[in-house]
């Protein structure tokens, strides 16, 4: 698992309390608990600090391409919390259990909270909402502690820069220039989350930043373009509430992603938000302004963005507590041809429990044979399965 040592902040933000709406739960934590994790959190201030103590850098954690803050309750240090931070969420939330390990209380998935004080490093926000989710499947996917998702809107009133090269996260008082189309452009659609508009083979298309989501470029399933390889039935993607089947396909023509292009990029085709994922923003440092509506995308190179080739064993899976249960298989394709069928529950891949290997490690699998052991009826199995290359 690639994982990166929390960074420590320098000492001083406070990010002032925001109205809580009456109909949430109030849950107060004393002191031996620690971090709540916040949904729609609201923010409308900064405490006054001296200029060298901006930028702020939250303490975070790598699995990955994604951010794991490491958070607090009232400034102590017992049972922290690891939130994934999600441009594409607009709110936050908080997993049913966490909630229960800080405060003592349990609360019904799908309801509020507010949490009096939650920190990150030296950066304190107060008055924090979060909504109550059920997510161990996500925990169990992305293979790293997990207890909730930090959502956008927690940083609406800071500038709030994601480093990819260099790993790292902070956030400053401020605001971006106008935009010029170049480097700063004006987000689009909607305030609580960032889209940009793109140009797909002269379709404008608003695309969502989704720090989220471990993909490259995913439009909808209705969308036509000039293929150099056409769209063919693949994978499925893990959402907080459902499974997402995918199609891949590659474009015959370049888009520009900011001042850069990505290369003839391959598209993700699935229903839901369009979007670009880490697969793309990991080549990029991108600083939001909520509050203006404006994002500045700085490449780490003057270099195309690579896209490359996809293999795939060819089914649709979803995570449970004992290992990955089969949802479909793709007629043709490998998993079909070794014998795997829908309802089938895999517990190991090459000899090793799914859940003990590298599941940070988002680099793209090579074509070959995997060795799955399968739970079929009570009865294991052992069967050979081949990564077809889909998309060269």
């Amino acid at each position: 698992m690639r994982r990166r040592r929390a960074r420590s902040a320098a000492a001083g933000a406070e990010i002032a309390e925001y109205v809580i709406l009456p109909s949430m739960h109030r849950i107060r934590i004393d002191p031996p608990a620690a971090v709540l994790l916040v949904l729609l959190v609201s923010l409308f201030g900064i405490a006054p600090l001296q200029a060298a103590e901006w930028p702020q850098e939250l303490p975070t954690e790598s699995c990955g391409d994604y951010f794991l803050v490491q958070m607090k309750m009232g400034g102590k240090d017992k049972h922290p919390l690891s939130m994934l931070l999600d441009t594409g969420a607009a709110n936050t939330v908080i997993d049913v259990e966490s909630l229960e390990r800080v405060s003592g209380k349990r609360l019904k998935s799908g309801k509020w909270a507010k949490i009096e004080l939650l920190t990150a490093g030296a950066v304190k926000f107060k008055g924090v909402r979060a909504q109550v989710r059920q997510i161990d499947h996500l925990q169990l996917a992305l293979g790293a502690p997990l207890d909730g998702i930090l959502g956008f809107n927690a940083f609406k009133d800071v500038l709030l820069t994601m480093d990819y090269a260099n790993a790292l996260v902070s956030i400053a008082p401020g605001k971006l220039e106008r935009p010029d189309g170049k480097r700063i452009f004006r987000t689009v659609h909607e305030r609580s989350r960032p889209f940009i508009e793109m140009v797909f083979d002269g379709q404008e298309i608003p695309i969502l930043l989704d720090s989220g989501s471990s993909g490259g470029l995913s439009v909808e399933t209705h969308r036509s373009f000039n293929w150099k390889v056409a769209p063919v039935s693949a994978a499925s993607a893990l959402k907080i509430n459902r499974i997402q089947r995918e199609r891949w396909a590659r474009m015959a023509s370049d888009v520009n992603f900011g001042p850069v292009m990505l290369k003839e990029p391959t598209l993700d085709l699935a229903s839901g938000t369009e979007l670009v994922g880490t697969e793309v923003m990991r080549y990029f440092r991108f600083v939001y302004d909520q509050k203006r509506r404006r994002v500045r995308i700085d490449p780490i190179g003057d270099e195309p963005v690579p896209f490359e080739s996809r293999s795939a064993p060819g089914w649709a899976i979803t995570v449970k507590e004992q290992g990955f249960k089969v949802v479909e298989v793709y007629e043709g394709l490998g998993a079909s041809r070794a014998g795997v069928r829908e309802g089938d529950l895999i517990v190991k891949i090459d000899g090793t429990p799914v859940y003990e290997r590298d599941l940070c490690d988002r680099r793209t699998k090579p074509p070959g044979a995997v060795e799955l052991t399968i739970l079929r009826d009570d009865e294991e199995l052992e069967l050979t399965v081949e990564r077809d290359l889909l998309v060269p």
